[in-house]
């Protein structure tokens, strides 16, 4: 599937601005994991994009307020790829 690139910016913005200032301190540490495992780092931010992308998808869709447990449970998932963005 392809992103729109404003929306591919966006996300790697959020995706940088999570590791760098450590909110929520989760991002930064699956970054880490990833890149520990083998990931590039470009690679690694990617997979939380998809994270990102997905509960965003999942608050749109549904209504639902975010869910920090939800997207931590995605995070601690990765690499596997969450549903919603698939």
């Amino acid at each position: 599937m392809e992103i729109d690139p404003r929306i591919e910016v966006a996300v790697a913005k959020v995706v940088d601005n999570q590791i760098e200032n450590g909110d929520p301190p989760e991002t930064a540490i699956n970054y880490e994991r990833l890149v520990r495992a083998g990931y590039t780092p470009v690679a690694a931010k990617n997979l939380i994009g998809c994270v990102v992308l997905a509960e965003v998808f999942t608050v749109l869709k549904s209504g639902k307020k975010y869910d920090h447990r939800r997207y931590v449970d995605a995070l601690e998932r990765l690499p596997q790829r969450p549903d919603a963005v698939i």
